[in-house]
C-alpha cells in the first residue's frame, strides 16, 4: 500500500510551494499551483514488490507524485470554500512543475 499525505497550501507569490530533490542533488522538481492542496503519494508497496517498467523494474519507493486538488474532505468544512461543480461554474486551476538537472 502507498503512503498518502495531504498538505494545505498558501499562496507564495510564485515561489515553489513544494520541492523534490534527488538524493544525489542532481535533479530538482519545483511545483507551484493555484490549487489549495497537494497530495503526496509514494509507492510504499513492501520490500518484495516489483512492477515491470520500461525494460526495468519499479521497486518499493520507486516513485512519487504531487497531485494538486481541492482540500480533501472540503465538502464537510465551509472554511475551505464551495467545491460543488456545476456547468455554470467551471473549475480551473494551474499547476506548474519546473525541472532542474
Amino acid at each position: 500500500m502507498g503512503l498518502i499525505i495531504h498538505f494545505l497550501l498558501q499562496d507564495t507569490q510564485g515561489a515553489p510551494q513544494a520541492e523534490l530533490l534527488s538524493p544525489d542533488g542532481l535533479v530538482r522538481v519545483a511545483m507551484t499551483t493555484t490549487a489549495p492542496a497537494v497530495v503526496v503519494f509514494t509507492g510504499n508497496f513492501g520490500t518484495d514488490f516489483t512492477l515491470p517498467m520500461r525494460q526495468s523494474q519499479l521497486k518499493n519507493h520507486g516513485g512519487i507524485t504531487l497531485e494538486t486538488q481541492a482540500v480533501p474532505g472540503a465538502e464537510r468544512f465551509a472554511q475551505y470554500g464551495d467545491i460543488v461543480l456545476t456547468p455554470a461554474s467551471p473549475y480551473q486551476q494551474v499547476t506548474e512543475f519546473k525541472l532542474d538537472f
